[in-house]
């Protein structure tokens, strides 16, 4: 009877056999995920793309011999290195008068009035170069805008009574520093435009003094 109860009782062999196969297939799912976790963890994370960066200055070339100038009264309005120092000059005159007082504010205006004229082809030609794309009306208001700003900087420094011609000359000054320094604190700029003036106007200055295009 012993022997037919022992018969009878199930065996543990493939209870054995299930579990292994059980244990088998978990062990290798938890090896499977620690291979996954491995490897995301070891995966190089990249930056995202930024925009090309803004170019910087332009190298500085020697002064040409040409746009250095000792003597203003002998120049006309335009961009110059006087005393070996980047300006924009705004010559004026007047003559006829008997009035010193009015001889003097008629060439103080028209030399402001010059240097209106030479800020407006600078500011044009630095905008242009900048590459800045917008509508024609949006950059004249810019160049009107840096202009006049600019104006409001520059000074009457010097004055030349010239007895042949009976004429009094008016020198307006402004310096590339300063023009410089109007830009970098200039409202409702773009600062990526803002950079690529600052970048390029050195450049533009001299070209206007050696009367390059």
């Amino acid at each position: 009877m012993a022997c037919n109860d022992h018969s009878h009782a199930p065996s543990d062999e493939p209870m054995l056999s299930r579990c292994s196969k059980k244990n088998l297939i978990l062990i290798g799912a938890v090896y499977f995920l620690s291979l996954l976790m491995g490897c995301a963890s070891t995966q190089e994370v990249t930056a995202p793309s930024t925009p090309s960066p803004v170019t910087g200055p332009e190298p500085s070339a020697p002064i040409p011999p040409k746009a250095v100038i000792s003597d203003w009264t002998t120049a006309h309005s335009g961009a110059f290195y006087y005393n070996r120092e980047p300006v924009f000059f705004g010559i004026g005159q007047a003559s006829g008068m008997n009035s010193a007082t009015l001889l003097r504010a008629t060439a103080d205006n028209q030399a402001q009035t010059e240097m209106a004229r030479v800020l407006k082809i600078y500011f044009g030609r630095l905008i242009s170069a900048s590459g800045w794309q917008a509508e024609q009306e949006e950059k004249q208001l810019l160049i009107n805008n840096l202009s006049q700003t600019c104006l409001q900087k520059a000074r009457i420094v010097d004055h030349r009574f010239d007895e042949r011609g009976k004429r009094l000359q008016a020198l307006c000054n402004l310096s590339l520093q300063s023009l410089n320094q109007t830009i970098e604190t200039f409202p409702h700029l773009n600062r990526a435009l803002k950079q690529e003036l600052l970048n390029r106007s050195q450049s533009i200055h001299q070209q206007m003094a050696t009367g390059a295009q």
